[in-house]
């Protein structure tokens, strides 16, 4: 049985993935709309206060808060350079310990989730 503090902690922390995971959508889409000529961002750094729009905290922008540890993955760039797709994954740092589920997003903004212990991707169930 995991003990009360233990389970809270956990939910807290996947609670702030998955509103982090919504930061990082929104930072892209305002990345985006200040830079057209690239499109969307190519590292989490380019989204946090050092280099970019300041839109999410340096720890983010570092790739790790809360428990969990982010990774920004750019799309491919168009034929005219821009980068149009991206995903997001947020996986525990530990897993079972610090989170219990793994979560991704991309341009669509749905998160989705996962608890194998694993990334979490495009195919798997939305967050309802």
């Amino acid at each position: 049985m995991i003990p009360c503090f233990v389970g809270s902690r956990t939910a807290a922390n996947e609670s702030a993935a998955v509103g982090s995971l919504r930061a990082l959508a929104t930072a892209q889409v305002s990345f985006s709309e200040e830079h057209p000529a690239k499109g969307f961002a190519i590292s989490l750094a380019d989204l946090g206060p050092t280099l970019g729009t300041s839109d999410i905290d340096s720890a983010l922008a570092n790739g790790t808060k809360s428990g969990y540890t982010f990774a920004l993955t750019p799309g491919t760039p168009d034929r005219k350079g821009h980068i149009t797709r991206f995903a997001i994954s947020a996986r525990p740092q530990v897993f079972e310990k610090t989170g219990y589920r793994s979560f991704f997003t991309d341009e669509s903004g749905v998160i989705r989730y996962t608890s194998e212990n694993r990334p979490a991707t495009a195919s798997d169930s939305a967050l309802q």
